[in-house]
């Protein structure tokens, strides 16, 4: 399934959607993102926008299907799903098994698409424009008009830019005014770095497809629905009538139980006060005055606990009936099914994720993923390059030394070439150059990631937690470290999860 990573990593990608108003294209804050593309395609001239554009119609296009689907606060945590707020679709289609993989394969063409927009810039061009961060919006529920649940910056902001830069936000009420960002030729590689990074996520997803788990477990289910019921030979009304008999008697108990308990405490902590004081003491009449007190608490709590021993043996008697009772209703009891209803979609989604790695992964879909991260570091290297000999400074998406973003973030000193430092680490252990640590392989003994990207197989949680399934891809020599990461982390104070994000 996905994974939250790759929703935050969309939320920075998306707020690069643009607005024209140099042109005769249909602005993007009253006609929406496939009106724009439309209009722009039949021109010339328009690459790196239309690149932006597809980008976002990919993400707008993947909040719609979540949308159709009925998309809940259960799917918080699936990428693209998680940005959306608003209110959910009152009349969703049903999720079918394949559902999942036909959005990512939708997803990864939308990315090739931009893309292919984005080839047609010759090399020398410059094709900067002007973004308004507020006329973003999503037409997540199709319906063609924008809701107040819709807006971009409302949805990616607190993602791109953290609580604290967001308490910032707020507290200076920064996005009162109109935030425009004007993205030039450097940021066209830092576009470009970022659709090659989000389609290897997707295509990490399709290696391992979920359709067939998904669909054995709906069979499952739905055999389940047929399962038998053996007949009761309890009278179900009598046992609801001692159910209710004992939930009464339970209720009763509680009461005096939380009033004797918190007498209990209130001693234990005017004992150790006491018990403090006492060390404090010099004067030997003092210390005994004291012990005499403490002694007297003891007794008193002692008393509490010989009170309290009947009354909680009692609850644990009659918690022990209930459950014996339960077990006679043909119908499970609210709490049971309270239970199920609360905690079902995470356990089907671990049951999935598991099952779904231990399938042999499509070998080709695997070294895509390992070629676009690779294109996306050589990407990310040739936008530092270019950002460090730009000399303007006119409304930078990510600013160089000199510059200043029109963002609300500032970014250190250096901070582009201890970033490069990470992803020349991340390069060399894509390369099988540098060896990941595993805690419980012989010492001096690492994975070679390379070697798993050439000759993909199944990653059992089970064996890859023992060790057992890395040995096939086990080998000797220099390991990665996370010196440049600490490094990078600590330069950007201590968010380097943010700061990665923003930079892919």
């Amino acid at each position: 399934m996905f994974i939250r990573l790759t929703g935050i990593c969309l939320a920075a990608t998306l707020a690069a959607a643009p607005l024209w108003a140099q042109d005769s294209a249909p602005p993007m804050a009253e006609a929406g993102i496939g009106a724009r593309i439309e209009a722009l395609a039949a021109e010339d001239g328009h690459g790196f926008e239309l690149g932006m554009l597809q980008t976002l119609r990919a993400v707008e296009r993947a909040l719609q299907t979540g949308y159709a689907h009925g998309a809940t606060d259960n799917m918080i945590e699936i990428p693209v799903l998680r940005l959306f707020g608003g209110e959910m679709n009152p009349d969703p289609l049903p999720t079918q098994p394949d559902t999942l993989a036909r959005g990512v394969g939708q997803f990864l063409a939308d990315l090739d698409r931009a893309r292919a927009f984005l080839e047609t810039i010759p090399e020398d061009a410059e094709q900067s424009f002007e973004l308004t961060l507020q006329d973003i919006w999503f037409d997540i529920d199709g319906d063609g008009r924008r809701s107040d649940m819709e807006g971009a910056l409302d949805i990616l902001a607190p993602e791109i830019l953290g609580w604290r830069a967001m308490r910032t936000v707020r507290e200076g009420d920064l996005f009162a005014q109109p935030i425009t960002i004007r993205f030039d030729a450097a940021d066209q590689e830092w576009l470009i770095a970022y659709t090659h990074m989000l389609s290897g996520l997707g295509e990490a997803i399709l290696a391992f497809d979920p359709t067939p788990v998904i669909a054995d477990l709906a069979v499952g289910l739905d055999g389940l629905s047929r399962a038998p019921e053996i007949p009761n030979p309890f009278d179900q009304e009598a046992v609801r009538t001692r159910l209710a008999q004992l939930n009464t008697e339970l209720s009763a108990l509680t009461g005096p139980i939380d009033e004797l308990q918190s007498e209990q405490r209130a001693l234990w902590r005017e004992r150790s006060d006491l018990r403090d004081a006492r060390e404090k003491a010099g004067d030997a009449n003092e210390i005994a005055a004291l012990d005499a007190q403490i002694a007297h608490l003891g007794v008193k709590t002692a008393d509490i606990s010989a009170e309290l021993r009947p009354l909680i043996a009692q609850r644990s008697e009659l918690m022990s009936a209930i459950r014996d009772e339960e077990t006679r209703l043909t119908v499970a009891p609210m709490a049971q099914m309270k239970f199920r209803e609360d905690f079902q979609f995470e356990i089907d989604s671990l049951y999935i994720l598991i099952k779904t790695l231990r399938q042999t992964p499509d070998a080709d879909r695997v070294r895509a993923v390992r070629d676009h991260w690779k294109a996306m570091i050589a990407h990310n290297r040739t936008f530092w390059a270019r950002l460090d000999k730009e000399t303007d400074n006119d409304r930078e998406w990510i600013p160089n030394a000199l510059q200043n973003s029109a963002l609300p973030l500032e970014l250190p000193d250096g901070v582009g070439e201890s970033w490069l430092g990470v992803l020349n680490d991340a390069e060399q252990v894509l390369d099988g150059k540098l060896l990941v640590p595993h805690p419980l392989l012989p010492r001096g003994y690492g994975v070679n990631l390379g070697a798993w990207f050439d000759d993909p197989s199944s990653l059992d949680l089970v064996d890859w937690i023992h060790g057992r399934g890395a040995y096939p891809y086990a080998a000797r020599g220099p390991h990665i470290s996370d010196l440049r990461w600490n490094l990078f982390n600590e330069m950007v104070g201590g968010n380097a999860g943010s700061f990665a994000i923003f930079f892919n």
